[in-house]
């Protein structure tokens, strides 16, 4: 109390020495002034955020809410439809768009408006992004992906491209579901430096802590054939790769690249703290992807 009245004085005293006076013709009184400070109008009063969480929602529970929001003052609410996992806290879970959602959607519009409050609502449902089922697949989100070809320069080439990923997902063919949507955009044609080799001709040995992994499976860009990586001993999960030496200048050197992927045992965190690498995934991803 002591800082609102501290507050309240000091914008009386700067109101009284540089502004008008009580009875001015013209201009807002300090009366008027202390009228809107200690009651505002709606539009200056703050808004919420109001998230129906996963369809945990009952009149009872909206009249509630937006009747104790008016009581303390609120001007109105940001409507937010989201479902992250919530579990079920009411009898019966209102789906989104279904007819009940609808309905219990319709009734807090109309009691929000008779208490005076502005509403918005977001034009997604949850984190979507504009997603739903009345979107089309040309008109929804999307991705980029590619396939690979090697070809021979300098000569001409008849025949299929690599079959594209059309499947849902975040990156390439990673993930599940049954929708397909794929639209051409470009066919890009670039020069391998002379001095390339594929990993197919530079006799490449791949030994890892467990499991049994090709040189193919961790160097394609298909991850529907992931296979699962046990730690080794030493409480990491490592793949290596050696190559065949080969010779720089007049010296002759022995090339071996590793890759290690930390494991558990070494943090103390449960087998989802390993991340795919390689085209490869612990035992705990293999679900989820």
């Amino acid at each position: 109390m002591g800082l609102v009245a501290a507050l309240l004085i000091a914008v009386f005293a700067t109101v009284t020495s540089c502004g008008p006076k009580a009875g001015d013709n013209g201009n807002e009184t300090l009366a008027e002034l202390e009228e809107g400070f200690a009651n505002p109008p709606r539009e200056a009063r703050p808004y919420v955020w109001w998230h129906w969480m996963n369809g945990n929602i009952t009149k009872d529970g909206i009249r509630k809410d937006l009747l104790w929001m008016d009581s303390i003052g609120i001007g109105g609410f940001h409507h937010f439809d989201a479902g992250i996992g919530v579990a079920p806290i009411v009898e019966n879970r209102m789906v989104y768009m279904h007819d009940d959602w609808k309905d219990a959607f319709k009734y807090a519009i109309a009691l929000g408006d008779s208490l005076g409050m502005e509403m918005t609502v977001a034009s997604s449902p949850g984190w979507s992004c504009m997603g739903g089922p009345w979107v089309s697949p040309e008109d929804a989100m999307k991705k980029l992906v590619w396939r690979e070809m090697s070809l021979k320069g300098g000569t001409s080439y008849s025949g299929n491209l690599p079959e594209p990923f059309k499947g849902p997902g975040n990156f390439q063919n990673m993930g599940r579901g049954t929708d397909e949507y794929y639209q051409d955009i470009a066919v890009l044609a670039v020069k391998e430096p002379d001095s390339y080799r594929p990993l197919a001709e530079m006799d490449v040995k791949v030994t890892s802590s467990g499991g049994d992994f090709s040189l193919e499976q961790l160097s394609n860009d298909d991850f529907s054939d992931a296979k699962v990586l046990p730690e080794g001993e030493s409480g990491y999960a490592p793949v290596q790769a050696e190559y065949e030496p080969r010779t720089a200048g007049v010296h002759g050197t022995a090339e071996r690249s590793e890759l290690e992927i930390r494991s558990p045992a070494c943090d103390n965190r449960p087998d989802e703290n390993l991340r795919e690498q390689g085209g490869i995934h612990p035992q705990a991803e293999r679900e989820r992807l």
